[in-house]
């Protein structure tokens, strides 16, 4: 079975994701390494409906290793913000998909870190603003006026999203969620969904994002929560222990 249109119910897609989560966190010493090995399992277990398969995390740009705070830094710059050590950063940890360039986040050109700096800048970005809204994440929040300098552990909570078409689908304004609209057509994407959870007592939190070829029913959204649960189980040690990239990075 590669295919999640093929699995026929979301008990099988909850038991394959658990799955695939459990091989990538097998023996993992960091959050990077368990993240790496998630994404190219759920990858490798669907393989004939996953185009891409991401994992981030957003943790305090204090704590990011250099390639991924200065990717972040680079991304805030045009928009007049500068990145102290409390400002959150979505990081990118683990990726795979159907090009090699997508197999490692050091060739990640655009998503290696997107600064979480205030409610307008992540707005502009309409997919990472719905999976936050999705998470119950107030945008006003990252806002400097309205929050302390650092993020409260609390802020995220788990939830789930749903994009059933990435070819049409709009945010309030207007503007299509998935933006890449190049890179829907080129890979026929047509479901997004994911899911994203808090590493229970910390600031950390991570987000699994899944583009597929089949056109899936919301309830694929709650088979990813169920395995991204499970990897916030699995890793927490590792958050805790602020084991949170390899060595050397």
């Amino acid at each position: 079975m590669t295919r999640f249109a093929d699995a026929g119910h979301p008990g099988t897609w909850m038991q394959m994701m658990r799955s695939a989560v459990e091989a990538g966190c097998d023996s993992a010493r960091s959050l990077e390494a368990a993240a790496q090995a998630t994404a190219s399992a759920i990858h490798e277990a669907f393989r004939e409906s996953t185009v891409l398969v991401r994992l981030f995390a957003t943790i305090l740009a204090g704590e990011l290793p250099s390639d991924i705070r200065a990717a972040a830094a680079q991304l805030a710059a045009p928009s007049g913000y500068a990145l102290v050590p409390e400002t959150p950063v979505l990081a990118l940890l683990g990726t795979a998909g159907v090009e090699e360039g997508w197999r490692s986040r050091r060739r990640s050109r655009g998503h290696a870190g997107i600064p979480l700096v205030s409610s307008a800048f992540v707005a502009a970005i309409p997919m990472m603003a719905r999976v936050l809204e999705e998470l119950g994440v107030d945008l006003k929040a990252f806002d400097a006026s309205d929050r302390q300098p650092y993020v409260e552990a609390g802020l995220f909570r788990s939830g789930a999203f749903h994009v059933p078409d990435a070819a049409t689908a709009t945010d309030a304004h207007g503007r299509k969620v998935i933006s890449a609209q190049d890179f829907v057509r080129q890979y026929s994407v047509v479901t997004v969904f994911g899911a994203g959870a808090a590493f229970l007592g910390t600031p950390v939190t991570t987000t699994l994002i899944c583009f597929t070829r089949d056109a899936l029913e919301p309830g694929v959204s709650q088979a990813a929560l169920t395995g991204l649960s499970h990897f916030r189980a699995l890793t927490q040690r590792l958050v805790n222990d602020r084991q949170l990239f390899n060595a050397g990075t």
